[in-house]
């Protein structure tokens, strides 16, 4: 049994633990967690969060190591797929393109291996605060609905969407359309994990009537005990699918695409069972609502 040291690109937080070092000076750069079975610790690389985080926006940086001591080699294949689902609650968690790009481990056959990875720094706005007793909570609380929701959800391709609309340069029109896209994803696996069919390019009811956008997803937030006010999201979505751009002035697109990305916030925490306090976007992660 060794220890396994995986490497963490833009997880932009702050540590809970301290880490003393033999001149006196101190760090607090470590976070200890229970996490899927595993007791992990995330340590944090660098002096990354001495400055402002919008210096690195767009850049791809190594921040955080995660060690695994004592993994014995069996478990190896299991402990890789539960940080790839990690990674993927980091980057929901602070908005911004955590990967894991690479790890060290004697115990395997390939020792050791460095992915190419193409992810942007975020940190703008983030849902949760970037503070590593913040962060460990939200984890430790939402892993377990996540891998339950992983797959029949497609969580990964999702939770990319809700990331790329903020980290990447876009026009306006396309992290519009970036949101959009996700609330389609969103409608579409919850009518597939519900058992509706898919006829001729629409889910149908059990009557064999096609369900409507906006009718599917009120049913969709309900099931969360939402019931959010879709009717400017639907007509602004309307408009910029079928001609790619709005006449919309800005200030009505950026207060829609602020619920957007409101709505979207309070779903996930809904649905990964996390009931702590997190930020919207409408508030620029000023002031913390407390998840249902």
């Amino acid at each position: 049994m060794g220890e396994f040291v995986g490497y963490l690109t833009n997880c932009f937080i702050t540590g809970e633990e301290i880490t003393r070092h033999e001149d006196g000076s101190w760090k607090r750069d470590r976070i200890n967690l229970s996490f899927t079975g595993f007791d992990i610790t995330l340590l944090q690389m660098g002096d990354y969060l001495g400055g402002p985080l919008s210096q690195y926006r767009g850049q791809t940086i190594i921040t955080t190591e995660v060690h695994v001591p004592a993994l014995t080699p069996h478990r190896f294949d299991e402990l890789l797929e539960k940080l790839e689902g990690l990674a993927d609650l980091l980057s929901f968690a602070i908005v911004s393109e955590v990967s894991l790009c690479g790890w060290d481990y004697p115990d395997h056959e390939s020792h050791a291996q460095r992915r190419t990875v193409i992810a942007r720094a975020g940190g703008r706005c983030p849902v949760i605060e970037m503070d590593g007793a913040a962060v460990r909570e939200f984890l430790q609380e939402s892993w377990t609905k996540y891998f339950i929701e992983r797959d029949k959800r497609k969580l990964p391709v999702a939770m990319a969407y809700f990331v790329i609309a903020e980290t990447h340069a876009l026009h306006w029109q396309l992290k519009l359309a970036s949101m959009f896209i996700l609330f389609e994803n969103l409608k579409a696996t919850y009518a597939a994990a519900s058992g509706y069919p898919y006829i001729n390019g629409f889910y149908c009811k059990a009557d064999g009537t096609r369900w409507s956008f906006k009718a599917l997803l009120h049913e969709m937030f309900g099931v969360v005990s939402m019931s959010p006010d879709l009717a400017n999201i639907v007509a602004l979505r309307n408009e910029i699918i079928h001609s790619g751009i709005s006449q919309l002035p800005f200030s009505q697109q950026a207060e829609i695409y602020a619920q957007l990305r409101d709505i979207s916030r309070e779903y996930f925490v809904r649905l990964l069972g996390y009931t702590g306090p997190y930020f919207n976007h409408s508030d620029r992660g000023l002031k913390p609502v407390q998840a249902c």
